[in-house]
């Protein structure tokens, strides 16, 4: 169990260390490559270990220092066991290994999520098959399918989707969404040597004379935009332009959240933290503190194959709550954790819409996430699709016996040391992801005595 106490004071610097989830992405993305593959750095800690297990069979893994060389088997087995549980960008993953041929192997599935793939890859011509034993349920695709991609707009909550299984099926593909194509994915695949195109497009609505009439008459009518944004993204995954290739990790973007929400609460002092993620998929805990009217001091210092990373240092601001529309949801779903443990202690009334997807999942993230707002003393409301927090200045300290996400485990770490007193946190999940965690927070903080 971690033990935390109230702190006074966060000061120092921290360089973030690689983010474990976006190796497993790299592992995922070689299988479909079928060639060499470096990834730097990387450090092995608990979590990336177990990445490596799941891949035995299929890849050879060696680590050499902080480099780790990925090379395909010529001869693969056909199906892989996958957990399921916190298993980072799913959809992505197990749309992917499909279009490969695999067969994936789950032990905690849940029903309602196989159902929502089910109806997802109708969309791109494929049925999905499934195979329950006592143990286990596998899942392949249907022999009989052919890839298509709708020609309307695609909901951006299937881009993932679309794109894993184009690549297992090296596939041509093209769609259009009606947000920016902002994805982890848009600066990895290009650099295995796919040649990624978005070009955006405005389409102006033609008005009648009465239209245009009342637009005159009504100031509601001035302020909306005549015009409507649309992007077309297209990749070719039939051929490869690379040969060996080395992928440059960023830091840990959840850590980065975990961290940033303990230095919005513990103002006091000043943190300066290195290799965090700049691009717009990584930032939701940053938009959100900005929302708050917080002026984050940021620069950027590198790329990497994920995108830009930098030095990110937080100005003193009032924490006041605001209204989050979740969209697309991969934007905020790795940093929820961190922000509504940050809203529990905002002045007023926090909203985070768009969550709906989560209840697809089992255990429930938002029930898990409501549990633990009442286990600190925290007032909250339910929506159909989000949740509402009520905000409170203080809490005393508690105890979180039950082992959650990393990620929910660690914001409700950092959430510990503004409460009165003292509060446990079990950190199984925590050690699994950043064995360091706790010298990190010694370190950081100054505690009360």
């Amino acid at each position: 169990m971690l033990e935390i106490r109230h702190a006074k004071e966060i000061a120092g610097s921290y360089e973030l260390p690689p983010n474990p989830d976006f190796f497993l992405i790299v592992i995922c993305c070689v299988l479909a490559f079928r060639k060499k593959v470096a990834v730097t750095p990387m450090s092995d800690t608990p979590l990336i270990s177990s990445y490596k297990n799941l891949f035995t069979e299929h890849l050879t893994i060696h680590q050499q220092g902080t480099v780790c060389e990925i090379t395909p088997h010529p001869e693969e087995t056909s199906s892989i066991l996958v957990p399921y549980i916190n298993l980072p960008y799913h959809d992505f993953i197990v749309f992917l290994l499909l279009g490969l041929g695999k067969t994936v192997l789950f032990k905690d599935l849940p029903e309602k999520r196989l159902s929502v793939w089910k109806k997802q890859i109708t969309h791109f011509g494929f049925n999905i098959e499934s195979h329950h034993t006592e143990d286990t349920i596998s899942l392949f695709l249907a022999a009989d399918g052919v890839f298509s991609i709708p020609e309307d707009i695609l909901d951006i909550n299937l881009v993932h989707q679309c794109l894993g299984l184009a690549f297992g099926l090296r596939k041509k593909c093209t769609f259009t969404i009606d947000h920016p194509f902002q994805s982890p994915l848009r600066h990895l695949l290009p650099c295995f040597g796919y040649e990624m195109n978005i070009k955006s497009n405005y389409e102006k609505k033609e008005k009648t004379q009465l239209e245009k009439r009342l637009r005159f008459l009504s100031p509601k009518l001035l302020k909306k935009s005549d015009s409507k944004m649309s992007f077309a993204v297209s990749i070719d995954f039939t051929n490869s332009q690379a040969d060996e290739v080395t992928i440059t990790l960023p830091g840990d973007d959840i850590l980065a959240s975990t961290l940033l929400t303990a230095k919005s609460l513990i103002q006091k002092g000043q943190l300066v933290l290195g290799n965090v993620p700049l691009e717009p998929w990584s930032c939701a805990m940053i938009n959100y503190i900005r929302k708050m009217g917080c002026n984050p001091a940021i620069q950027e210092k590198r790329q990497t194959s994920f995108g830009s990373t930098g030095v990110v240092s937080l100005q003193k601001f009032k924490c006041i709550g605001h209204k989050m529309e979740c969209k697309p949801l991969y934007h905020y779903r790795r940093q929820l954790p961190a922000m509504v443990a940050l809203a529990t202690f905002a002045k007023g009334q926090s909203l985070f819409r768009a969550l709906e997807d989560l209840r697809n999942d089992a255990p429930d993230p938002i029930e898990q996430l409501l549990a633990c707002i009442r286990l600190m003393g925290g007032r909250h409301g339910e929506l159909i699709d989000g949740i509402v927090i009520d905000g409170a200045k203080q809490y005393d300290g508690f105890d979180l016996p039950d082992s959650f996400s990393a990620a929910l485990n660690s914001a409700l770490a950092a959430a510990g040391l503004k409460c009165n007193g003292t509060t446990t946190i079990n950190d199984t999940a925590i050690i699994q992801r950043w064995p360091d965690f706790r010298e990190v927070i010694n370190t950081l903080c100054i505690f009360r005595t």
